[in-house]
């Protein structure tokens, strides 16, 4: 498992990967103020399955820091979907495991422009896809 994360990985770099990092990085710190501080200030966030949309930095900021409370933890890798560099997130709540969650699709560069979000239950049931673990 940990050498298709390191392929997965790999696959990522290229001239530009600090903003998929800086991303992957702050899910995992949890720390919403910096993963609001890597976005456009005209970005567009988008959440198939469901018919949602999150246009410019004060709505997407309104959205994620109304959401980040619901979870106790975050766990971040960096994937490759489609050629695009993206984040497969895990999310846990209280003391339970990580489970798979959300599939984060970037576009972007220098400061994340676009995110095509898979949520839940679309989301987390890619994973296995990208070789990922059940857990995190």
């Amino acid at each position: 498992m940990q050498r298709a994360r390191t392929a997965l990985r790999q696959d990522v770099v290229a001239a530009d990967d600090a903003p998929v990092e800086a991303y992957v990085d702050a899910w995992n710190a949890g720390d919403v103020g910096a993963l609001i501080g890597l976005l456009q200030r005209d970005i567009v966030l988008t959440m198939p399955p469901w018919h949602r949309t999150f246009t410019g930095r004060d709505e997407v900021a309104r959205f994620m820091t109304g959401v980040w409370p619901r979870y106790h933890g975050f766990r971040a890798l960096v994937v490759v979907a489609n050629g695009q560099p993206a984040a497969a997130v895990y999310t846990r709540r209280d003391d339970a495991p990580y489970l798979p969650h959300s599939l984060h699709v970037l576009a972007g560069s220098g400061q994340v422009g676009e995110v095509v979000l898979y949520a839940p239950p679309l989301g987390g049931s890619l994973f296995a896809a990208f070789g990922l673990a059940p857990t995190g």
